[in-house]
């Protein structure tokens, strides 16, 4: 591997990494921190300043997150842009955000067109939804889809253990660590197959 594409190679995980501290330095520190404050004051002042309090944070939360969304989904690819192109050049570019991005979109499009075509039903869904394995794993877990169109309240799309969900995993991840709470996860009576075993096939 040349010089060139080692920079372009770290210049890509780099942005990576760095639009997942931003992401995380928010939702520890600053939702932390406003969850507190009002925790504080709902216990110390009178329910009429607090209502007051609450409706001004609730506004400036709400401010702060569209910031923040703009922060990330606005100036985030830029500076991804402009650091690939410091350290990498053109072809740096080309394959570390154009390529990649359009890969993205088409994983991402590929659920509600090809999961609808291709892999297996486990359940009886009003659509045309199936499990693709090959999708699971190229969309982290996205492609489990008739389990999704079966039971869409759960966190977690693959239901069975051998149905690689990374998404599910990296929210267990985040729970132990106390940045994400509450993660539902598919009743056992939901999870169970339809009876028969007639939909179990493939495409």
């Amino acid at each position: 591997m040349s010089a060139r594409s080692r920079r372009s190679t770290l210049a890509v995980f780099a942005c990576l990494l760095a639009s997942g501290a931003v992401a995380l330095v928010y939702e520890v520190v600053w939702a932390r921190l406003l969850g507190l404050v009002m925790g504080h004051t709902a216990y110390a002042l009178s329910a009429i300043l607090t209502s007051f309090l609450g409706g001004l944070a609730d506004r400036l939360g709400r401010l702060v997150v569209a910031e923040f969304a703009l922060l990330v989904y606005g100036a985030s690819p830029i500076a991804m842009v402009l650091l690939l192109a410091l350290f990498g050049g053109a072809s740096a570019v080309v394959w570390g955000y154009c390529v990649s991005t359009v890969l993205l979109w088409h994983a991402t499009y590929s659920i509600n067109s090809l999961a609808h075509r291709w892999g297996t039903r486990r359940y009886a869904t009003p659509d045309e939804s199936r499990n693709n394995w090959l999708l699971g794993l190229l969309t982290l877990g996205e492609g489990w889809h008739n389990n999704h169109h079966h039971y869409c309240a759960a966190a977690r799309q693959g239901f069975l253990w051998w149905e690689i969900d990374v998404t599910y995993y990296l929210l267990r991840a985040l729970a132990a660590i106390g940045v994400v709470w509450e993660i539902r996860e598919p009743p056992r009576h939901v999870v169970k197959p339809d009876p028969g075993g007639s939909l179990d096939r493939a495409a």
